[in-house]
């Protein structure tokens, strides 16, 4: 599977928005949810430090806010951010999730792997919690897989979160791509003391 599901790039347009155009659109949340839909980052990005300016110690905009950030590859702010709100509240699990998709999106695999296990050991109690962050974590371990080599213990990792993933959202669209690939890996996993390094072209 060549997509890895990975966060899709980023874009972002400068865009002014009257307060009327935010009212006329149900609040400016709204607005700013429908830009990040559009990839209009920049625009979301001014609208969630618009409110942020009225009350600052939102945490949920704040992570609106990395959000936008991170899409428009404005790493070191929504870092930065996120790292404060994690001093201020370990328990906050949105945390986690937006500091998983930085590294992520910075392709720092180890470190997304450990931002959202932690994620997903903070919400394993919550109905709302993203299940993508299974998927993200095998698809981390793949990438590492890929440039530095998987033990035995990391690849059984690997797949024993692409499994968990599968078993709670079947129906997902890459859901056939990601069943081939455990099949296609397993026969691959390393002796003890081994590392497997696959690039899946052979």
């Amino acid at each position: 599977m060549k997509k890895y599901i990975s966060v899709a790039l980023c874009i972002f347009l400068s865009f002014s928005l009257s307060a009327q155009e935010i009212d006329e659109s149900g609040g400016p949340l709204h607005v700013a949810a429908r830009a990040m839909r559009d990839r209009r980052y920049r625009e979301a990005e001014e609208i969630y430090r618009s409110i942020l300016r009225q009350t600052p110690g939102d945490v949920s905009v704040n992570q609106m806010l990395c959000h936008a950030l991170i899409c428009e590859n404005k790493f070191l702010e929504a870092d930065s951010s996120l790292r404060r709100m994690v001093e201020a509240d370990s328990n906050n699990i949105g945390n986690y999730w937006y500091m998983g998709l930085s590294a992520g999106t910075q392709n720092i695999d180890s470190v997304a792997i450990v931002c959202y296990k932690t994620y997903l050991r903070k919400s394993e109690n919550n109905p709302n919690q993203k299940v993508k962050a299974w998927l993200y974590v095998g698809s981390s371990f793949r990438r590492i897989m890929h440039k530095q080599g998987l033990s035995r213990t990391q690849f059984d990792d690997m797949l024993f979160y692409y499994k968990r993933y599968l078993k709670l959202n079947p129906n997902d669209v890459y859901a056939g791509e990601v069943q081939k690939f455990i099949d296609s890996v397993s026969p691959k996993r390393p002796e003890e003391g081994a590392i497997l390094m696959w690039d899946e072209t052979n």
